[in-house]
């Protein structure tokens, strides 16, 4: 019964994924797009079917929860563009004959900011924050399907203005073997339940497909991540016309590298195209769109680091601990 109702909400709301669903920059709540870890930041920012992920990866592809995410937890922390503050704490629990529990918190905190008028007269300042929490719960389908969905629910303040949401997610994991995992995930699939200034906006809604493998003789293990797959036109504010059909083709791929040298210490590479094309500034050396990152671990610790550039703006900057509790 619990399995069949997983596999119908599924459905049902993947099938709705194109009801008022934008991407990145055309929606509200954009925060929901930052990085959730270390990892996804330095593999591209969007990877849906990593194999040994912490429990943050649930935000990305809640079917990422099974029995060897039980009892774990990781936090992780973020300077991000000025002095933006981001905080990530996720946890997950087994429910016996049920599935896996996962629940997680996402803040951000942009600080103290100046009020200036439509007329450059200082007004003095004012704050601004962010907050999501998650819940999601996982389940195991026959020997190589894992399938999940999850619930945010939103609140989002900006000097006198405030808005509530609630956005829903869901995937599913095939394992084709220990060394070849594929994720389908959609995320943020929503609507706002109040709205800033009486003005409905959409949801950062993104559809999302990715394939991870371990090369056979090689210590790395490649991610592909195919986003933004509801929508095929990635123009952006660079963009004096639509983009031609393989620079579209290529704004819609992420790619990643874990260099697994051994158990304890990892090395990690990543690189989202369409993030450089809508952030480069035309220097002949911009390394937007570039992730990297390490992992180690000591004595059942895992310390990671993930840093992405944002061009001029700046870059993100991440730190992250996971343990089993």
């Amino acid at each position: 019964m619990v399995k069949n109702t997983f596999l119908a909400i599924f459905i049902v709301l993947l099938g709705i994924s194109d009801v008022q669903s934008q991407y990145g920059s055309k929606s509200t709540y954009r925060f929901l797009n930052i990085p959730v870890s270390p990892q996804a930041t330095s593999l591209g920012g969007v990877p849906v079917s990593l194999m040994d992920a912490d429990p943050a990866q649930m935000h990305l592809n809640p079917a990422f929860l099974d029995s060897t995410a039980n009892g774990r937890l990781s936090v992780s922390y973020a300077r991000f563009l000025s002095d933006a503050n981001i905080g990530f704490i996720s946890g997950a629990y087994e429910l016996t004959g049920i599935g896996t529990l996962g629940a997680g918190l996402r803040f951000v905190n942009y600080g103290t900011l100046d009020r200036i008028d439509e007329y450059g007269i200082d007004r003095g300042t004012f704050n601004a924050s962010d907050v999501a929490f998650k819940v999601a719960l996982s389940r195991r389908f026959e020997d190589l399907f894992q399938f999940g969905i999850a619930a945010d629910l939103i609140y989002s303040s900006y000097d006198g203005y405030s808005s509530t949401g609630v956005a829903f997610s869901g995937g599913v994991i095939y394992k084709a073997h220990e060394d070849m995992i594929v994720g389908l995930s959609f995320i943020n699939l929503g609507r706002q339940l109040s709205s800033y200034n009486g003005v409905q906006e959409n949801l950062p809604f993104d559809l999302r497909l990715g394939v991870t493998r371990k090369l056979l003789y090689l210590p790395l293990r490649l991610t592909f991540t195919a986003h933004n797959l509801h929508d095929w036109n990635m123009k952006t504010p660079n963009d004096d016309s639509d983009p031609a059909f393989f620079s579209n083709l290529a704004r819609h791929l992420a790619i990643g590298g874990e260099f697994l040298f051994s158990e304890s210490f990892k090395l990690r590479l990543g690189y989202n195209h369409f993030q450089h094309e809508e952030l480069k500034t035309g220097q002949r050396l911009d390394l937007v769109g570039f992730g990297i990152g390490v992992a180690i671990k000591y004595k059942g610790i895992g310390i990671e680091f993930g840093r992405n550039s944002y061009s001029d703006m700046g870059s993100l900057f991440q730190l992250g601990i996971n343990t089993r509790i």
